[in-house]
């Protein structure tokens, strides 16, 4: 999108994920945990004993998860 090749194919943009997902926080406070917390509910249904791990929890989003 930024018209400009990947320095590394393998590896992510950190600050820029992290300033999108601050904006898309802003936007919607539960833009990036949604989905998690839905997949988490199905889990729960499906596999009552299931131990969910989120590998990748940012600090706004403790909350959301815990």
């Amino acid at each position: 999108m930024a018209g400009r090749p990947l320095l590394d194919g393998a590896a992510q943009d950190d600050p820029l994920l992290n300033d999108l997902g601050t904006h898309l926080r802003r936007i919607n406070s539960d833009a990036l945990t949604g989905a998690f917390a839905q997949r988490v509910r199905q889990a729960g249904q499906n596999s009552p004993s299931a131990v969910l791990v989120c590998d990748d929890l940012r600090a706004p989003d403790v909350a959301a998860v815990t």
